[in-house]
């Protein structure tokens, strides 16, 4: 099935990308920051605090090729396809020392179309961009297994991305620095109590911190 998700998100970015009206290619890396956030009804189960679970931060890897095309003086489309990371960090503590630590680790294959608005200073592009993304679970930790057996481990993720970058131009030749942000539609794992009590959802945050470099044919 993964194999599957995979070859159709490839080959619907290559279909995208060659109908349009390419002005730039870029590779995008860096990294995600992310962490989980529980939501339950604590009011009715006051002895249980998951809250706690996941409370820590975690760096991933991000990397993705981005598809810059349907330019105008001050807007454009941009296609992309990639990979990165989401979790959080787990931690015990004894007598206010860390005992033990684990990680929730999952791996996504994204793909992303966003609007974006720029403008130039000379070389320079700082810009703002929006769109939908949507993400296939390729990998995730043993401490999903659970969740995936009796919850609803959600498989794909779907929501919006946005973001502010500045790009500056050599030649023809692109490098830049950018910052993203996920809103999400759904959420990692969707419970209803059926099997795991309580009722609970586990979403992520997760921002992204990348670099870039890239062609542009269009002077």
């Amino acid at each position: 099935m993964k194999i599957y998700i995979l070859t159709f998100g490839l080959l619907l970015f290559f279909f995208v990308a060659r109908s349009q009206k390419i002005s730039s290619i870029s590779v995008n890396y860096g990294i995600s920051h992310s962490d989980l956030a529980w939501e339950y009804d604590a009011a009715n189960n006051p002895y249980i605090n998951l809250g706690l679970l996941g409370s820590k931060s975690i760096t991933g890897f991000y990397c993705k090729v981005d598809v810059e095309s349907f330019e105008s003086k001050y807007l454009a489309l941009v296609t992309g396809v990639g990979f990165y990371q989401k979790g959080a960090l787990d931690e015990y503590t004894s007598e206010g020392k860390v005992v033990g630590s684990y990680k929730w680790n999952l791996d996504y294959f994204t793909i992303d179309t966003k609007l974006k608005a720029k403008i130039r200073f000379k070389n320079l592009y700082p810009y703002l961009l929006v769109g939908p993304r949507f993400d296939y679970l390729l990998r995730f930790s043993s401490e999903f297994n659970e969740y995936d057996q009796l919850a609803k481990l959600n498989k794909i993720n779907y929501g919006l991305r946005g973001g502010i970058g500045v790009q500056y131009l050599i030649d023809n030749f692109i490098v830049g620095i950018g910052w993203e942000k996920n809103y999400n539609f759904n959420p990692i794992v969707d419970n209803n109590g059926e099997n795991i009590r309580p009722e609970f959802t586990i979403d992520d945050k997760t921002m992204i911190f990348k670099c870039e470099i890239g062609f542009r044919f269009n002077k």
